[in-house]
């Protein structure tokens, strides 16, 4: 998918790098990591996410969630069906993958 590709590519958004963090475009390959913390960070999240699709953990789910966010940077317009599970409203708006910098 080349609209996909695009946003994701290291060329298009660099990442930023700070205080032993780095700021970066999520990835495909980012899914595990990504579920596992959103599972553990579930009770966190809750008070800003109340409703979450019963497959928000899902490898299709994080695909989407990369489309939506790919659409939202070059702002192009997304089909409704498109952009998730029906009823979902906790649509989060940041596309930042957060990673320890290495040592």
């Amino acid at each position: 998918m080349a609209l996909f590709r695009t946003v994701s590519s290291n060329e298009s958004l660099p990442a930023i790098a700070g205080n032993g963090v780095t700021l970066r475009v999520p990835h495909a390959g980012d899914f595990a990591e990504w579920a596992a913390l959103r599972e553990r960070s579930r009770a966190f999240l809750t008070p800003w996410e109340p409703t979450w699709p019963a497959d928000d953990l899902t490898r299709g789910a994080f695909r989407r969630r990369l489309k939506r966010y790919a659409a939202q940077v070059l702002g192009v317009a997304l089909e409704p069906a498109a952009e998730g599970a029906a009823g979902s409203s906790a649509t989060p708006r940041t596309c930042a993958a957060i990673l320890p910098t290495p040592s």
